[in-house]
């Protein structure tokens, strides 16, 4: 199966602020990842995560309230 390359960065809305925001994930993280960082706009600390949708061929990436 041939997976599309792990793209560097994605826009992802705040959820306390709803303001959107580019968001980078290390590469050499793998597919699926989860930290925690602040929002640019609003300083509220955020859950982000990343992993393959149900295909496994696209990445969903989502935050939530840390």
């Amino acid at each position: 199966m041939k997976r599309r390359p792990l793209a560097l960065t994605f826009d992802v809305a705040c959820p306390f602020c709803g303001e959107t925001s580019p968001v980078e994930f290390d590469e050499g993280g793998g597919e699926r990842q989860e930290f925690v960082d602040e929002c640019p706009v609003c300083c509220h600390p955020l859950l982000f995560h990343i992993a393959p949708d149900v295909t496994g061929q696209d990445l969903e990436v989502w935050c939530e309230r840390s």
